[in-house]
């Protein structure tokens, strides 16, 4: 059976005003705690279950809405397609202003939020972000090894 044309938003329900009126739009307002939370949690895939739409976005940033969408999938009820976007549709609908192009010219839309937002994101940009650094290190030294392993294979010309 085909979806109704409604479309499920995670986040701040202010947005909805500013989107496109050809869906129709059923809106949750987050509640707090989620990345703490699994009963908050629960309580969104729950919303999901209940107001079946093919598209669900989830506005609510990392790593909260990956772990709703995970969440969601694992239930195996759930209906549509997530799509994690955290501000995506706030900067798109003008409710939250871009960085002057010579920032994102420069990849630091980030320094612009956070200077727009300190209270909010200093420490998701400070303190959380910057260990995707070791991670990344810590995968680059295995691939590093791996790939010294293999040139010592002998291989055949044959």
């Amino acid at each position: 059976p085909a979806l109704p044309a409604v479309t499920g938003y995670f986040g701040g329900g202010q947005i909805v005003l500013n989107l496109p009126k050809e869906s129709d739009w059923v809106v949750l307002d987050a509640p707090a705690g989620l990345r703490d939370d699994p009963a908050a949690r629960a309580a969104c895939v729950q919303f999901i279950r209940e107001n079946p739409a093919p598209f669900v976005f989830l506005a609510v940033g990392s790593p909260q809405q990956e772990l709703i969408a995970h969440e969601a999938r694992l239930a195996g009820d759930c209906t549509g397609v997530a799509m994690c976007c955290g501000a995506a549709l706030e900067l798109l609908t003008g409710m939250t202003a871009r960085a002057p192009q010579w920032m994102r010219t420069h990849r630091l839309e980030w320094l612009y939020r956070l200077a727009a937002e300190p209270g909010r994101l200093w420490k998701r940009y400070l303190v959380d972000g910057p260990r995707i650094f070791l991670i990344w290190h810590r995968w680059r030294t295995r691939v590093q090894v791996a790939s010294v392993g293999a040139s010592r294979v002998a291989v055949s010309p044959q």
